[in-house]
């Protein structure tokens, strides 16, 4: 059973999460990942999860859905697939029949090529298919397809025969076996038997009842002889509602003599078909390389192009995602006098300048997977304690070790473990003079031939990583108010705090001590030197207590004050809502309700609102995470992580390469072999994995064998490195070396 697994999250995000199926599928386990935010939501015990949606011809469905932990687990069911189109769906959770979450998503049909009810015509064989039938077996469909015109032919000569006796047009032999079994000898028999019948009741008066009743039945058989024989009785043609009209053995020999001569013309295009397929089965044997300008479409023009699109994408990933280049470039100076340092579009950095004394930069501290790798990028006339130098340096340790001293150009080769922290420094030593030296560090796997230098690109994931520390990244996406209570409910100095659902505050009771109740926003450096609003709205106003509430700047979250501003909710100076600039270097803004000993009681729901000063709406509960915790979401996405090839290790001559046991694939399956000098493409069809094309250089070649539906053994005329980059639909793969 195949399986999907989508992640569904209790707090919208405004994009609602899709799940993509076939028209008329069903079977499938689908799995559902509940989350609360960022955290796990465990459904609770005792819990009804079901899950229910509405088709696009306005009918719905409800079936009921398994669960552990925060997975909810549903089978596909046809009438979820039966219509195509988006289907709004949702997993519903309750528990002592009442609601207690919903999680909406759309279930994306995609319309099937082939619809259940259409009747498929028997010569409607699939293109590929056909193509391939026909390259194969040109030869024998030519001959196959002269047989069924001989065939043809034949059935019209023997319908003519069975019908009156006769083939092309003359009387058949009286050995022929139509001789005495065509409707025309029965039409004649049955008026003989009409005769004797006649005559012997002349003769035979006792019997004359009897053989009148023979001689009219016969007459009567002698009509349906005549009329199932030519269409006609008594000589005359039968009407068009007459079950003769359609069915005489005239009617079928035109019929097939049509059949025939519409069979021959079939049969020369098919034959002018399956030349002109023949020949270009003999086309496919003549190139002898891979060409995008031979005349050759099916080898050369779409799976020549084809393949290289791929070949390019893959380079593409390596330098896009920094596949390539694993080196961060040199951005950190460290010391030095007389040396100016430039960091170029290329990553790369130049130094111009006499040095007065030693002068260092650094990249940042970074970490590689276990493996090997190659260093380069020295500029050349270096190497020595007067000139320049560039060190490899490990910190794992707590203190710096050298894993590489580069003196040269050439390529330096180290291991490393997962653990290792490295930097890479380059020195530039005292009264040495720089014009435009160039430092091109390049850290690649050591299976990587090129030194060439490619720029360094931060993967994906890391540029996400670095980007939630960005000061404007600090800011509340989306949210009209921008503070949150950082209490609950509580019993305080005789007055009782009451925080609400949408994050109001209910305030009862008689004061008889100080109490107090705060609100915050983190992320106040956002908001520096910006004019800000804030709004209370109490539902009641009181004219003698004394309460008030402090707004207040601070750099440290327990700091002094850089600002503080009061608003009184009661007596003369009553005020509710005031407008401040934040103060530079605010990082935190307080929200503090301070009540005193007055004796009023009090009733009063307040619902405070920080927000920009433009607004000056109704009250808005805090919503919507900071973009800080949305790029934390953005950054654990699938499709935000680097891309992996597979790698067979060790350089081979031979290899099997497999795919998730029992993946059987499906129809269009595709994964991109990458070896020394070229590329081996890898499909899925026929229910196995089989070589779609090679290009391996001029003097290597490939061979492929033992392949089934889990995959397939390639064997290589010279040793080589082997990545795998799975495409589509080719999930779990494993590379076993041979030899």
């Amino acid at each position: 059973m195949t399986s999907q697994t989508l992640p569904l999250n209790l707090i919208p995000k405004g994009v609602c999460p899709r799940l993509y199926v076939s028209q008329y599928d069903k079977g499938q386990e689908w799995n559902f990942d509940i989350y609360a935010g960022t955290e796990a939501y465990t459904i609770p015990s005792g819990s009804t999860v079901t899950i229910q949606g509405t088709k696009p011809d306005k009918t719905g469905f409800q079936y009921a859905c398994s669960f552990s932990g925060n997975r909810v687990t549903a089978t596909e069911q046809q009438q979820m697939t039966i219509i195509a189109g988006d289907v709004p769906t949702e997993i519903r959770i309750e528990k002592n029949n009442e609601i207690i979450a919903t999680l909406n998503f759309i279930i994306a049909v995609e319309k099937a090529a082939l619809a259940d009810d259409t009747v498929i015509s028997e010569t409607d064989l699939p293109l590929i298919e056909e193509a391939i039938e026909v390259l194969g077996h040109a030869d024998e469909l030519v001959q196959r397809i002269e047989g069924d015109v001989t065939t043809s032919g034949n059935n019209a000569l023997k319908a003519e025969g069975f019908a009156v006796g006769q083939q092309n047009g003359s009387d058949v032999a009286s050995g022929s076996p139509y001789y005495h079994n065509s409707a025309k000898y029965y039409k004649e028999q049955a008026a003989n038997s009409a005769s004797t019948a006649s005559n012997k009741a002349s003769d035979a008066s006792g019997s004359a009842s009897a053989a009148s009743g023979s001689a009219s039945s016969a007459s009567t058989n002698a009509l349906k002889a005549e009329g199932f024989a030519v269409g006609q009785q008594n000589g005359g043609d039968v009407a068009s509602g007459s079950p003769y009209y359609h069915n005489s053995a005239k009617y079928y020999k035109e019929q097939a003599a049509d059949s025939a001569s519409t069979a021959s013309t079939k049969a020369g295009e098919a034959a002018a078909s399956a030349q002109a397929a023949a020949q270009s089965a003999a086309h496919l044997t003549i190139d002898s390389a891979m060409s995008t300008t031979s005349e050759n479409a099916l080898q050369n023009k779409v799976i020549t192009t084809t393949i290289q699109n791929l070949s390019n994408q893959v380079s593409s990933l390596e330098e896009e995602n920094g596949y390539y280049n694993l080196c961060p470039p040199l951005t950190n100076i460290l010391t030095g006098t007389g040396i100016s340092w430039q960091l170029k579009d290329d990553m790369s950095s130049v130094a111009n300048g006499a040095a007065t004394s030693m002068n260092q930069i650094a990249t940042e501290m970074f970490t590689l997977e276990a493996g090997t790798y190659k260093i380069n990028g020295l500029p050349s006339g270096g190497g020595t304690s007067s000139t320049f130098k560039m060190w490899l340096l490990d910190f794992s340790s707590g203190t710096e070790t050298a894993l590489v001293q580069m003196t040269s150009t050439s390529d330096y080769t180290f291991t490393v473990t997962a653990d290792n922290k490295l930097v890479l420094r380059a020195d530039v030593y005292k009264n040495y003079t720089a014009s435009n030296l160039n430092f091109k560090p390049m850290i690649r796997k050591s299976d990587r031939t090129s030194n060439t230098y490619i720029p360094y690109r931060a993967k994906n994931l890391k540029l996400t990583q670095k980007t939630i520390g960005l000061i404007d990244n600090q800011n509340v996406n989306g949210a009209v108010n921008m503070i949150y209570p950082i209490e609950s409910s509580k019993t305080e100095g005789g007055l009782v705090y009451t925080l609400n659902e949408d994050n109001s505050l209910t305030i009862s009771g008689t004061p008889n001590g100080v109490s107090g109740f705060a609100y915050r926003n983190n992320n106040g450096a956002f908001l520096r030197g910006k004019s800000v609003r804030l709004k209370i709205n109490p539902s009641t106003q009181y004219a003698n207590n004394k309460w008030y509430v402090a707004f207040i700047f601070r750099e440290t979250e327990g700091g002094s004050n850089l600002a503080r501003y009061d608003l009184e909710l009661g007596g003369s100076n009553y005020q509710d809502e005031k407008v401040v600039t934040v103060p530079a270097n605010t990082n935190y803004i307080m929200v503090q309700f301070n009540l005193n000993g007055s004796t009023v009681a009090l009733n009063t729901t307040v619902k405070p609102i920080l927000a920009v000063e433009s607004y000056d709406g109704p009250y808005v509960p805090y919503s919507g995470k900071s973009n800080k915790e949305l790029t934390e979401d953005v950054a654990s996405l699938e499709d935000n992580k680097q891309p992996k090839f597979i790698s067979a290790g060790d350089s081979v001559t031979s290899c099997r390469i497999t795919f998730t046991s029992g993946h059987g694939g499906a129809q269009g399956s595709l994964a991109l072999v990458v070896v020394d000098g070229g590329f081996v493409c890898l499909g899925f069809w026929s229910n196995k994995w089989q070589r779609a094309w090679a290009n391996v250089g001029q003097s290597e070649t490939v061979t492929s064998s033992d392949n089934d539906a889990n995959g397939i053994t390639l064997t290589f005329s010279t040793s080589t490195t082997v990545y795998v980059l799975p495409i589509y639909d080719a999930d779990g793969c494993v590379i076993t070396k041979i030899t």
